[in-house]
């Protein structure tokens, strides 16, 4: 089969994709894939953002009725655009499968807290409730976003973590919700 027409082009398009998905993926930024790839950052952009809905798209369909175990929730702050703006990413982890359920980038706030545990819901088998356990952030106080999300939960906890220096000085945890023997146990 030629290399030209409709199906060669489409088969170069893809291979061509897919390594920018690839470069992406092992930690190259857009301006670099377009030098290695000798193709414009706009396009390197588009496909990075095509590649984004893809996966978005595989996960909403088929990342659902889990069966959740342990299910830690938290924040990890990361810095965007040139080290100008302040993110956050929110992530809910299986600590048994290391799945993440659910993911949501923005600002530290109720709404992102809120809207990463509906979406953690929506994806869990209700029959069997997870362990859930989050840190000292505010907004994930069962008396907020877990009550809301959730109703009553079998068992809620936190870990808070005093650090002096940048170390860990001190791990303390919280039972929330639930008898304190199935916390100390899980």
């Amino acid at each position: 089969m030629p290399a030209f027409g409709k199906g060669g082009r489409r088969r170069h398009r893809r291979a061509s994709f897919d390594e920018v998905a690839a470069l992406s993926v092992e930690g190259l930024n857009k301006s670099a894939i377009a030098r290695v790839k000798r193709i414009g950052w706009n396009t390197v952009d588009r496909r990075l953002e095509r590649a984004a809905n893809s996966c978005q798209r595989f996960n909403d369909g088929r990342v659902r009725a889990l069966a959740l175990e342990e299910l830690q929730a938290d924040e990890i702050r990361t810095i965007v655009g040139g080290k100008q703006q302040l993110s956050w990413v929110f992530v809910a982890i299986d600590v048994w499968s290391r799945l993440w359920p659910a993911t949501v980038v923005g600002r530290r706030s109720y709404r992102n807290t809120l809207s990463l545990l509906r979406d953690v819901a929506n994806r869990m088998n209700h029959a069997c409730f997870p362990l859930l356990a989050t840190d000292g952030f505010e907004f994930y106080f069962y008396e907020k976003a877990v009550r809301r999300v959730f109703g009553p939960v079998r068992l809620y906890g936190r870990v808070i973590k005093t650090r002096r220096n940048d170390r860990v000085v001190r791990v303390e945890r919280r039972t929330r919700i639930g008898a304190a023997w199935r916390w100390e146990q899980a």
